[in-house]
């Protein structure tokens, strides 16, 4: 006893003595750190903040009230008085930068349910949704409030017919935001519920508060609107009386829509079936829309049409949907702005490789009433009837989690077998918390399996789930030798959650048939079928370049993936050569040594794109390369990227290419694990991180900062850190002349001793996979590269909202400020010397400047997203470019802000003997527990001697 009680008067001390430290001690910003040690109270409860949580918790609240409209009339504050304006005789209120929030006071008898709705006018600006935020009473009364989307309309410049290329080939049209006055409710984006949000108001008077978070939007009025279900069919059909007999079938054509809600769904090409309209074994034909593009809950696509004649018509749609293996695809249907009738709401598209006309109501069809005239029809993606599956999937996967969390705080991420280490007692309601899980599972794995009318591929990995909870409870010791299988489910149900969520869907033609007549059906013959794609795979070989007006072709390698190419080409053979005259022949090679050895053999092409930020120079030294800088400075585009793209492609007087992407790091924080652990607020300096690092560290979670990169294993990830603590202080690589390293001073051993020190002395992992350790949460705070944002928005959807992206870490300067300097990498667009011997560097140029201009790189990253989603999201180096892309007004601000702190260093010859000789002197000094300074001294002479060869290989004075 007399020693447990030692024990834990050494421990109390040395707790206090955390608290003194993450209290503040003279440490500005740190004083609202906080250390929570329980490791029973650390269990997120995900849906506190929830929508879910939030109807559970108001369910008795009813629609008793009238609507309230908050217009500009009834504004009781606002950010700015400048925000009312009056436009064609109706009155907005202008809600943007410089207007960010407006303010009302509203009143109610009794508990009072509404649905949120807006009616607003679009205000030309980006290709991006425009988003706002609500407030009541000073907070957000559920998470969901924080992100409100207004979605823009979009049409196709060409009308309602194609325009064609010089080989009778179809061309993508144009997209044009269409500016109108709007009226929309407020759904849930992820699909977890299928009806527009709601806001529960007690009796009394309340301060709602409307925020501008992204985008600027002229807003007529937000209405709190009762209840909008719509009415059961039954009731739909008799409420219409037929007025007529309705003979004529209406057909769409669903390529040609009068509007979309997103610039990234345009018509495609089938060359699948020869029912498909219109159709040509010969030529490119844009004959359907949708596909991939259109799969995001909540994009719309809008078709006008006329009715001859009054009656009422079967709905009948050609649609494929190959994409969602054993599930069901949803569609909402709106006739003139409205669902009709409930049963519109949820229109289901099974799962099949071929093309199907699907019958609204199947065997017993829905009639819709039209009368005579003008129409519109929309149809949204919707969560249809998985919306509740999708909904409690989600709160399983945030309890496994949860639990997960619970237990490496007592085990440690790298769990001892032979250890017993008491689970069942240190967390009372484990065992119970399996229970509710594994019969939620359970439940749901019965419900997928049902819905879908097969034994469901999806359910599979609940079944396996279950039955490793099941093992779990009948065996507890053996928890800990089945944690890694464990959170592999977990793993594996997050990229289910991801795939349900997503449902694609493509269309042909919409028929409208009146009552009586027969239904469309789709018949083709098996030699039909045959004839058809043996036509189609004969002319698959006709070349797919275009050849210019001018006579004049380059050539251009580019070294992405097949989908990306595809993209280049059709923007290339739509908008470059139509526009210039140029002809374009683009092949997908190798632009590493690949292109390094063509070029120096005289073999290469004229342009090349997409190329490493460490090969132009390269390049360039050995005379492959066209001298770029006259042309930059003549097109006047040099101040369309930052100084830090330029910096790499820079040699001796001249300039070697043109930025294209640039990606640099940002500190990625689990807002709800930090608010468990007690820490307020994400680190602003590296004395912060470090006190955060102790906190979490000293409850067995981990912090994320990678030495070994699988992608890259030959160069250390401790260079990043090193770049980032030298640049801070004010050092540079090089000295003056760019002939030596300055990696002999104190300021540089000091720098690589603090990286080092982090794997030896703070027991970071030096490899882990970020992505599945930052969503199950025993990874709190990391830095990694800004394009890690898309990697966890698209494969972790059950962490959206839970997490944020800030600037690095930085080092406070003699004046206060903080110095955020990091290195970043890209990639660049070059000419080659080939196209002066070609006599087309002048063509060359052309290109160059059309790909890497600010229009082209924002059309390539809406296209890229729009095929690929948000995991393909763009990282253009062009400033004007990236202020396109889809970024929230905190997420763009923080980018921004890190973007301008960029400080990279130049390429010189003999520098690929820097990163191979640090990360030596990190590994030996990680592994081996050599001296840093020993290392350091050793291989910069190296790097110097290596330098010293190559600038006299070179001649460079």
């Amino acid at each position: 006893m007399r020693i447990k009680r030692i024990i834990s008067i050494v421990l109390i001390i040395a707790l206090t003595g955390s608290l003194c430290l993450l209290s503040g001690c003279g440490q500005d910003g740190v004083k609202d750190i906080r250390y929570k040690v329980d490791p029973s109270k650390l269990l997120y409860e995900n849906n506190v903040a929830s929508y879910s949580y939030y109807l559970e918790q108001n369910k008795n609240a009813n629609f008793t009230e009238n609507a309230i409209d908050l217009s500009p009339d009834n504004v009781t504050n606002a950010f700015s008085d400048e925000y009312a304006l009056t436009i064609d005789g109706k009155k907005f209120a202008l809600m943007d930068e410089n207007s960010r929030w407006l303010e009302w006071k509203v009143s109610v008898k009794t508990d009072t349910r509404f649905v949120l709705w807006a009616d607003y006018r679009t205000v030309s600006g980006d290709n991006t949704d425009m988003i706002l935020s609500l407030q009541m009473d000073g907070s957000f009364p559920y998470q969901d409030l924080q992100n409100l989307t207004l979605p823009r309309l979009w049409e196709d410049v060409c009308g309602e017919e194609f325009d064609t290329d010089n080989k009778g080939n179809d061309i993508k049209p144009v997209k044009k935001e269409v500016i109108a006055d709007l009226s929309t409710a407020f759904f849930d984006n992820r699909g977890y519920h299928a009806e527009p949000y709601e806001l529960c108001i007690s009796a009394g008077e309340h301060t709602l508060r409307l925020t501008d978070i992204r985008g600027a939007v002229l807003l007529r009025k937000f209405v709190l609107k009762p209840s909008l279900t719509p009415p059961d069919y039954k009731t739909y059909l008799s409420a219409h009386d037929e007025n007529g007999s309705a003979a004529t079938p209406i057909v769409l054509e669903a390529e040609h829509p009068k509007y979309t809600t997103d610039s990234a769904i345009y018509a495609v090409s089938d060359w699948q079936d020869p029912t498909t309209t219109p159709n040509s074994a010969d030529y490119v034909r844009l004959n359907t829309i949708g596909d991939t593009n259109w799969r995001q809950i909540g994009q719309k696509i809008i078709w006008e049409f006329e009715a001859k004649q009054t009656g009422f018509y079967a709905l009948s749609i050609r649609a494929r949907q190959d994409y969602s293996e054993g599930m069901n695809a949803y569609r909402a249907l709106y006739l003139d702005g409205d669902i009709p009738f409930k049963e519109a709401a949820s229109i289901a598209f099974p799962y099949d490789f071929d093309w199907k006309t699907t019958t609204v109501g199947k065997d017993s069809p829905y009639y819709f009433f039209l009368e005579k005239g003008k129409h519109t029809l929309e149809l949204a993606v919707a969560p249809g009837k998985s919306a509740d599956i999708l909904r409690d999937l989600d709160t399983v996967l945030s309890n496994l989690n949860a639990i997960y969390r619970k237990i490496i705080i007592i085990t440690g991420t790298t769990v001892d077998v032979y250890q017993d280490y008491d689970l069942e007692n240190k967390i009372p309601e484990l065992i119970n918390s399996f229970k509710d899980c594994r019969n939620k599972l359970y439940d749901l794995s019965k419900q997928i399996k049902s819905r879908n009318g097969n034994s469901g591929s999806r359910s599979w990995v609940l079944d396996a789930t279950t039955v490793l909870l099941d093992g779990f409870i009948e065996h507890p010791y053996g928890i800990t030798g089945g944690l890694s299988s464990y959170k592999t489910k977990i793993e594996d149900i997050a990229s289910l959650l991801t795939n349900m969520s997503e449902q694609a869907l493509l269309l042909d033609k919409i028929t409208f048939t009146p009552k009586g007549k027969t239904l469309p059906k789709n018949v083709v013959s098996f030699l039909d079928r045959a004839g058809f794609k043996t036509g189609k795979f004969i002319n698959s070989y006709r070349e797919n370049d275009e050849t210019g007006s001018k006579g004049k072709n380059i050539n251009v390698w580019v070294s992405t993936g097949r989908d990306q190419a595809q993209i280049i080409r059709q923007m290339i053979n739509n908008d470059f050569v139509q526009k210039t005259g140029i002809g374009v022949k683009l092949n997908i090679v190798d632009t590493g040594s690949t292109l390094i050895q063509a070029a120096l053999a005289g073999k290469g092409p004229d342009v090349a794109i997409n190329i490493a930020h460490d090969t132009p120079v390269n390049l360039a030294m050995r005379g492959g390369l066209i001298n770029l800088k006259p042309y930059i400075e003549k097109a006047g585009v040099y101040g369309d990227f930052y100084e830090s793209s330029w910096m790499p492609f820079r040699y001796e007087n001249g300039i070697y290419g043109v930025p294209e992407t640039q990606v640099f790091d940002m500190l990625f924080v689990r807002n709800d694990i930090m608010a468990e652990l007690g820490i307020r607020k994400a680190p602003d300096t590296w004395d912060e991180f470090y006190q955060c690092m102790k906190v979490i560290q000293n409850n067995n979670l981990m912090i994320g900062l990678s030495e070994t990169n699988a992608a890259s294993v030959a160069v250390s990830g401790g260079i990043g850190t090193f770049q980032k603590f030298y640049f801070q202080q004010g050092n540079t690589f090089y000295n003056d002349d760019h002939s030596k390293t300055t990696f002999d001073t104190e300021e540089a051993i000091e720098c690589m001793s603090r990286v080092c020190e982090l794997y030896t002395k703070y027991g970071l992992d030096r490899q882990f996979d970020f992505l599945n350790r930052f969503r199950s949460g025993e990874l709190v705070m990391g830095i990694s590269g800004y394009s890690t944002y898309n990697l966890l928005v698209a494969s972790a959807p059950e962490i959206n909202g839970l997490w944020s992206m800030f600037p690095i870490p930085g080092t406070r300067r003699a004046d206060g400020s903080i110095s955020r300097a990091e290195a970043s990498t890209g990639t660049a667009s070059i000419i080659l010397k080939a196209a002066k011997d070609h006599d087309l560097v002048e063509e060359s140029w052309e290109f160059v400047e059309w790909w890497t201009g600010a229009k082209t790189q924002a059309e390539y990253a809406q296209r890229l997203e729009g095929v690929m989603g948000v995991a393909a999201r763009y990282t253009p180096a062009n400033i004007h470019a990236f202020g396109t892309i889809r970024w929230s007004s905190a997420e763009s601000e923080a980018i921004m802000n890190q973007w301008k702190e960029v400080y990279n260093v130049r390429e010189i010859p003999g520098n690929y003997y820097i990163a191979r000789s640090l990360t030596s002197a990190i590994r030996n000094t990680i592994t081996k527990g050599t001296s840093i300074r020993f290392n350091l001294t050793k291989y910069n002479n190296d790097i110097n001697a290596e330098i010293t060869r190559k600038r006299k290989e070179f001649s460079v004075k």
